[in-house]
């Protein structure tokens, strides 16, 4: 039915008192107009203050202020519920209003909050900001035996502007051929994501060989969830009766701190470094403390349980390099596939697959992770007939490390035939096994290791032996070691006796200084098979090396050598690690039986944020810090509550980010003096090739005195004086006190409105912390 001439605007819209709900908690009710589609609310003022933890309440503000669509479809309730109902992604502020409840929730973008909502698995839309960051890396070495000289160099560069990046990278010998080995156009969306260009080869553990791809590239995208590192890695499990603090140590560094509510939690190890290792957990839980040990360990080839990962390549395949072993003739279009999927908490399984006219394969198996222990298992088969087994293990128990890995791969006659003209993803035959028995303690290490390869042609090698380095006397500033080894392989037996004995020497001062001098001898008796031919090598050495760090971003290292065996020879290195560069040089005379120089350099230019700066990062994403202040004072860039840069007045630097991650920035004075500075903190979401700008001021505060009189000499008493800073008033007498910034306006006022205006006059020493102004008069 239409409603009645004049009732129009009563039926498109509702008025009534709705509850608003936020994080799953309600905050409080405001009035609302809603229809089917929007909703409006009437008090957002009312709203905001009800909501806790919002970092830009004014951003906030403005999104609860403007009609809101009511997303019915993502009601949990409705009939097209999903996986993602009962939470909204949303670049500012969004609501799901359920008119059935009167209840509006209402979701607000990370980027204006403290805490994300634990319901948001993907990271919100980055913050815009293009930019540029590349990297230069040069190395050349000289031969003075061979009077030659061999260089290198790799470009690498990626542009980036919100979720969408351009990434390269070329490679050039000293000789002048090179060639790009990528160069691609690439998108980041929250689950999925699309590259499209000269593809570099993905990482891959298996049997087939690896490969770059002209073409697309279609998929799941990973690196865009929150969690993904808690997801993909050993979880670490605590049982706490009441509130507790669970501190994260590895090798007595403390990595993170964390507040736990009573019950079975799992810690959250989205900041802990990748990798595999020990971690101690000092629990502290109603005053009594206690220990844990467990082992961590983060698995790329593990994705989420109930979340597949996988992908569609679709192009031709361009080799890695031509040689006999790649193609020479064609370039086959080829589809690859792949998938991942993880089945249970500690399991996973996967499956690649390449199809072209040529050839075809598909390579499946299981991957095992759980505290201490890694096995994985893959098989390999072809629709020529070749096929293929690889078995993996790793265990870490009570110092104890067990490593072994077994490789088998047949490829029959047609793949080898056809070899020299198509590509090939199978190396040659070959069967492999390793094997590493390891036991660490706190004075040194042992153990045995062995390894065996038989190819394609019958030839075999092979070879087996135990190790160990063990701390034989260990001081404050002396250590003295020693060193062995045995090893029986197929063509030779050799034994390796060593002894070192180094001392430390270290220097404590504003910068931190460490010199460490070191003797060896060592002997290494050979036999070799067939005809028992004997030598006997005894090596002597000293060494000395010099630690200096600059602050806390840069370093210099100095060392040398002098080695006698055969003739007398000589060693020298230098390397520096600054943000902007890092650089090695290094000269060898009749050393380890060589004589050369070798120069290595590595630097990159950043474009972004209204700036261009020099750094040396491998980081894909950054920020250009800017300070502004009257006063040299030193001030540390603080990014999640650690310093990464220190930047003085005037100046701009350059702070890497990790890409595809959410990154609270601010500033902290290395001075206890009297400041004006924004102690707030800056939320940045950044993705590759995004870069950031901070601009912060530091000024100085002075204790200004000063008596306030009008202009006929009237002494103004009880005057309000203000400043964006502080509040003082003048006594009986005009006289009066007030902390002021240099160049800072004052203003004077009494009960009936504003007296007058009056500066501190910038000219006052920027380093005096108290000024006497004298009489001031008001006009």
């Amino acid at each position: 039915m239409n409603p009645p001439a004049g009732f129009e605007t009563e039926a498109e819209l509702n008025r009534t008192l709705v509850d608003i709900v936020y994080r799953g908690q309600r905050v409080g009710a405001s009035m609302a107009r809603f229809n089917d589609a929007e909703i409006t609310f009437e008090a957002p003022n009312q709203i905001l203050n009800g909501l806790p933890g919002l970092r830009d309440p004014e951003a906030v503000l403005q999104g609860l202020s403007r009609p809101l669509p009511v997303n019915a479809d993502r009601l949990c309730a409705a009939q097209r519920s999903g996986p993602v109902c009962g939470f909204i992604h949303t670049n500012e502020v969004a609501v799901i209003f359920d008119q059935g409840t009167l209840q509006a929730e209402i979701f607000i973008n990370a980027l204006y909050t403290y805490d994300r909502d634990p319901r948001a698995n993907f990271l919100p839309a980055p913050t815009i900001a293009p930019g540029l960051i590349s990297s230069v890396s040069t190395r050349a070495v000289y031969d003075f035996d061979g009077d030659r000289l061999v260089g290198n160099h790799r470009l690498r560069a990626i542009g980036g502007h919100g979720r969408f990046a351009m990434r390269g990278e070329a490679f050039a010998t000293g000789d002048g051929s090179g060639e790009f080995s990528a160069l691609y156009a690439t998108h980041s969306g929250e689950d999925r994501a699309w590259s499209a260009g000269l593809i570099p080869p993905q990482s891959n553990g298996g049997l087939a060989r690896s490969r770059r791809m002209f073409g697309v590239r279609f998929g799941t995208m990973l690196d865009t969830r929150l969690d993904q590192r808690v997801l993909r890695s050993t979880p670490l499990d605590v049982s706490i009766t009441r509130a507790a603090s669970v501190e994260i140590q590895r090798d007595g560094q403390t990595l993170d701190v964390q507040n736990l509510r009573a019950g079975d939690r799992t810690l959250d190890t989205s900041r802990l470094p990748a990798g595999s290792y020990t971690v101690d957990l000092i629990i502290t839980e109603g005053g009594v403390e206690r220990q844990e040990t467990r082992f961590f360990s983060t698995s790329a080839r593990l994705p989420p349980r109930g979340a597949a990962r996988w992908y569609v390549e679709l192009g031709n395949v361009v080799p890695l390099r031509r040689s006999r072993d790649g193609f020479e003739d064609s370039d086959p279009v080829a589809l690859a596939v792949g998938w991942r999927q993880r089945l249970a908490r500690n399991l996973g399984v996967w499956a690649d697959g390449f199809f072209s006219n040529d050839t075809s394969f598909l390579e499946f198996g299981g991957l095992y992770l759980r505290d201490g222990v890694r096995a994985e298992l893959s098989a390999l088969a072809s629709d020529r007939g070749s096929v293929g087994l690889s078995a993996s293990s790793a265990v870490e128990i009570s110092g104890w490390s067990i490593n072994g890995r077994a490789r088998f791969l047949n490829t029959v006659s047609a793949d080898e035939e056809t070899e020299q003209e198509t590509y090939s993803p199978f190396r040659r035959a070959f069967t492999e096994a390793s094997l590493s028995l390891q036991r660490t303690h706190d004075w040194g290490r042992y153990g045995v290791r062995g390894y065996y390869r038989k190819s394609d042609n019958g030839s075999q090698s092979w070879f087996a032996g135990p190790f160990g380095d063990l701390t034989l006397i260990q001081a404050a500033k002396w250590r003295f070691s020693l060193n062995a080894q045995a090893e029986h392989s197929d063509n030779r037996q050799s034994a390796y006796l060593g002894l070192r004995l180094s001392r430390s020497l270290r220097s404590r001062s504003r910068t931190t200084r460490q010199i460490q001098v070191s003797g060896r001898v060592d002997t290494n008796l050979t036999r070799l098979k067939p005809g028992n031919t004997q030598s006997n090598n005894t090596v002597t050495e000293a060494n000395a090396a010099l630690d200096q760090r600059f602050g806390a971003t840069a370093r210099a290292q100095l060392d040398g050598g002098v080695r006698y065996e055969d003739q007398l020879g000589l060693f020298a290195r230098g390397t520096y690690t600054a943000p902007w560069i890092g650089a090695t040089l290094e000269g060898r005379r009749n050393y380890q039986n060589q004589s050369t120089a070798l120069l290595n350099a590595n630097t990159g230019l950043v474009i972004g944020g209204g700036r261009v700066s020099l750094h040396n990062t491998r980081e894909e994403s950054g920020l250009q810090a800017y300070l502004n202040s009257v006063r040299d004072v030193p001030v540390a860039i603080q990014v999640d509550q650690r310093t990464r840069r220190t930047v003085k007045a005037g100046h701009a630097a350059f702070v890497p980010l990790r890409s595809y991650a959410i990154h609270d920035v601010g500033i902290q004075p290395s001075t206890t003096e009297d400041l004006a500075y924004d102690q707030g903190t800056e939320r940045f979401i950044v993705y590759p090739g995004n870069v950031m700008r901070l601009d912060r001021s530091v000024q100085p505060v002075v204790i200004v005195v000063g008596q306030l009189i009008d202009t006929d000499g009237t002494r103004l008493a009880g005057a309000l004086l203000r400043t964006t800073e502080t509040i003082g008033r003048t006594d009986q007498d005009g006289f009066f006190q007030i902390d002021v910034v240099i160049g800072q306006t004052v203003r004077a006022t009494s009960p009936n409105g504003e007296i007058c205006r009056f500066d501190v006059q910038p000219d006052i020493e920027s380093d005096q912390a108290y000024a006497n102004l004298g009489p001031v008069i008001c006009n």
